[in-house]
């Protein structure tokens, strides 16, 4: 079973690092600004994080921990997961309608606050009051809370691009997985409950192994230009250790020189000479 640790790839951040009497004037000139709509929505990201600890802490029966993570050249924060004990959904649902309720937002098509739940996954979601997404319409997009017992961890997506996924891995034990779907491609974030780091994983849909994992339709670009997708083997360092049907109806067999921007990928190629064996296939 692979060891999740902190790498210079990835940062998680804790509370602390977060000015409480910022924070407080900021909510005080939100309180008193008569363009509520505006001076909401467009809060720091550490305000945003602030006002959904402070309702989980109100609806919950023990102190919160959080943990933030986002890549290290990337300032912006991709998760929030909150961990306490003894959550009270429909508190917190009032808690979030209430936001909504005080700094309406007339351009949603359904302003409720919403919780469902998937009993098979011991898991609920609820429609977050800060995460709007429109397309055709906007709308308040879902967070997931899971659940061991008494203990909960709430799964704030911040990346919110096209929505998320979040559950415990079956094959590894105390960790979780989260999905961040984009239109093409998706995200991987593994967290572990009990030593609270995070590992960022491959692009693609993935299988989990002690040793390794498999990660299926991982996206790259050709030299020039144009998506490609294909299939590997990969250790917990993301090292590849082997392809998986390079040719495919994701992918062809093209000269060897139009990978060179795939790095990893363009190495293990020339080391391997896996286009001799994709074409041979």
């Amino acid at each position: 079973m692979p060891k999740l640790i902190n790498t210079n790839i990835f940062v998680a951040l804790s509370q602390k690092n977060i000015h409480y009497k910022i924070i407080k004037l900021i909510i005080l000139k939100l309180l008193l600004s008569a363009t509520p709509l505006l001076a909401h929505y467009e809060l720091p990201r550490e305000i945003d994080l602030m006002m959904i600890e402070h309702d989980l802490n109100k609806c919950s029966n023990s102190k919160i921990n959080s943990y933030f993570f986002h890549k290290e050249k990337d300032p912006d924060y991709l998760l929030g997961i909150y961990n306490g004990t003894n959550l009270d959904l429909e508190c917190l649902r009032e808690q979030f309608q209430n936001k909504i309720t005080n700094y309406p937002v007339n351009f949603l098509s359904d302003p409720r606050i919403k919780v469902s739940h998937d009993l098979s996954y011991y898991k609920s979601y609820i429609t977050n009051f800060n995460r709007v997404v429109c397309g055709e319409r906007c709308y308040l997009d879902e967070d997931s809370v899971l659940f061991v017992d008494d203990n909960y961890w709430y799964i704030y997506d911040l990346y919110n691009s096209y929505g998320h996924k979040a559950n415990f891995i079956d094959t590894l034990e105390n960790k979780i997985h989260i999905e961040l779907f984009e239109s093409t491609h998706t995200k991987n974030i593994v967290f572990d409950t009990i030593t609270k780091d995070f590992l960022y994983l491959y692009d693609g849909i993935l299988e989990f192994h002690d040793d390794y994992y498999v990660a299926r339709y991982s996206k790259n670009y050709f030299v020039g230009g144009g998506a490609f997708w294909y299939s590997a083997i990969r250790d917990y360092q993301n090292n590849i250790v082997g392809l998986i049907d390079f040719k495919s109806n994701f992918t062809t067999c093209e000269e060897v020189n139009l990978y060179a921007w795939t790095n990893q990928l363009y190495d293990f190629i020339l080391e391997t000479n896996n286009l001799q064996n994709c074409r041979i296939n």
